[in-house]
């Protein structure tokens, strides 16, 4: 891990990704550097996007989001929120 890859942050401090990233070397970038969410954002719903995220271990979720704007009209919108569970267990029956 020792070329530079660029992770791009919220103003809230969650990890951005989109269909241009390596989903698989976000994941190795978050446990390398302690990312302490579990939550990551992202907008496309793409689903070869959603299948990357899935096969690097994102489970993905969803929320719509609903803002007002400056004329004071409502904007919503669809986020997808992968999440990476740093703790992880398993039943055995």
């Amino acid at each position: 891990m020792n070329e530079a890859y660029p992770l791009r942050y919220t103003t809230t401090g969650l990890i951005f990704i989109s269909p241009s990233d390596s989903c698989s070397r976000v994941v190795d970038l978050m446990l390398a550097t302690d990312y302490s969410e579990e939550f990551c954002i992202a907008l496309d719903w793409d689903p070869l996007f959603i299948a990357d995220l899935m096969q690097a271990g994102f489970l993905v979720m969803s929320e719509t989001v609903t803002l007002t704007d400056e004329n004071d009209k409502e904007v919503s919108a669809d986020l997808v929120l992968p999440k990476l569970h740093l703790v992880r267990s398993a039943l055995f029956f």
